[in-house]
C-alpha cells in the first residue's frame, strides 16, 4: 500500500459535493412541487405515498454512491509510480540541418546533401529515449518537427529534405540557433543539446551566429557541430546543366568553413566533428552529455 497514490488528487475535493448534491436536488424537487404550494403540509404528508420513506431515499443513496465512485475514478487511483516529466526534458535535443545551395556540392559523392541525410538518419535512429526536434535552414530557419519521441515520423521526413525545401537562399546559422533555443525554452528543456549539420557560416552573420551559440551555452545547453564537405570544395551542379555562378559569371566553388564551425562549437560549449565515411562521428554525437546527471540533481531541487 506504500506505493498507492492518486494521479489527480484534486478530484477528491469534490467528494463532499458528490455526497450532498443528490440530497440537495431531492429537497429542491420537493420544495418546487405544486402540491406543496397548494396543500397544507400535514395533509400533503398523507397524500404523498411513501414520502420520506425508504423508497424515496433509495435514489438519493444511489446518486451519492455514484458520485463518490465517479470522483474516486477521476482521481486516478494507481499503484504504479509515474516517471518524472523533468527527466525526459533533460534528454531533449534539436538537430539543425543545413539546406543552403552549397550543400549540393559534389566534393562528397554523390553530394554533401546526400551524405548528410544519411548521417541525419543515423543520428535520429540512435537518439534513444531523447525527445528530438528537426529544424532546417538556408536564408531563414523553419521547424520541420517540434520536440517529439516519435522516431518513425522524423525518419520519414528526412528523404524529402533538399536544397529547394527552404525558399530563401543563404546560410543563416544564427536564425537556426535562435529557433532551436525557442523550441527548447517552449519545451522547458534543461541541459539539452543542439546538433548542427552544416558546411559553413555566412560571413555577414558570423558574429550573430557566435553570439547565439554563446547564449545557448549560457542557458545550460550545448552545441555540437558535424561539419560537411572538404576544404577544396566542388562546384554545385544545376538540374538543367552547368554550375552555380556568382554575379560576375564565375563558377562558385564552396569550400568548407572549418574554422568558423569549430569556433561555433567552442562558443556553444560542445564538440566539433568532421564528417567521416564510417559511423564514428555519429556515435560520438549520440553519446549522452556528461553533465546530464548533474542536471537531473539540479532539476530535482529547482
Amino acid at each position: 500500500m506504500s506505493e498507492f497514490h492518486f494521479l489527480r488528487p484534486l478530484w477528491l475535493v469534490a467528494l463532499p459535493l458528490a455526497v450532498a448534491l443528490p440530497w440537495l436536488l431531492g429537497r429542491w424537487r420537493v420544495s418546487r412541487s405544486t402540491w406543496e404550494r397548494s396543500c397544507d403540509p400535514a395533509l400533503l404528508r398523507e397524500l404523498l405515498v411513501g414520502a420520506g420513506g425508504p423508497g424515496h431515499r433509495a435514489p438519493l443513496l444511489i446518486g451519492s454512491l455514484a458520485g463518490i465512485l465517479g470522483c474516486l475514478a477521476l482521481a486516478g487511483p494507481t499503484w504504479d509510480q509515474q516517471p518524472e516529466p523533468v527527466y525526459g526534458r533533460l534528454h531533449s535535443r534539436v538537430i539543425l540541418f543545413d539546406l543552403s545551395r552549397s550543400m549540393g556540392s559534389g566534393d562528397l559523392p554523390p553530394s554533401r546533401l546526400e551524405r548528410a541525410r544519411f548521417k541525419l538518419n543515423d543520428l535520429v535512429l540512435g537518439g534513444g529515449d531523447r525527445e528530438q526536434a528537426l529544424v532546417v535552414f538556408g536564408g531563414d530557419a523553419f521547424v520541420v518537427a517540434p520536440l517529439t519521441d516519435d522516431v518513425d515520423t522524423l525518419v520519414n521526413l528526412i528523404p524529402a529534405l533538399d536544397t529547394n525545401t527552404v525558399p530563401i537562399q543563404g546560410s543563416r546559422v544564427d536564425r537556426a540557433l535562435a529557433l532551436a533555443l525557442e523550441l527548447l525554452e517552449r519545451g522547458r528543456a534543461r541541459n539539452a543539446e543542439v546538433i548542427l549539420i552544416a558546411d559553413g557560416l555566412d560571413p555577414r552573420y558570423r558574429d550573430d551566429g557566435l553570439a547565439r551559440a554563446a547564449e545557448l551555452a549560457s542557458r545550460g545547453h550545448s552545441l555540437q557541430v558535424l561539419c560537411v564537405g572538404t576544404v577544396a570544395g566542388h562546384p554545385v551542379s544545376l538540374s538543367g546543366g552547368g554550375f552555380i555562378t556568382d554575379d560576375r559569371g564565375n563558377i562558385v566553388v564552396p569550400g568548407l568553413d572549418r574554422s568558423g564551425l569549430s569556433e561555433l562549437a567552442s562558443r556553444g560549449g560542445g564538440r566539433y566533428e568532421d564528417m567521416r565515411s564510417d559511423n564514428a562521428d555519429v556515435a560520438r554525437l549520440n553519446q549522452p552529455r556528461q553533465d546530464v546527471g548533474r542536471g537531473i540533481r539540479d532539476a530535482a531541487h529547482a
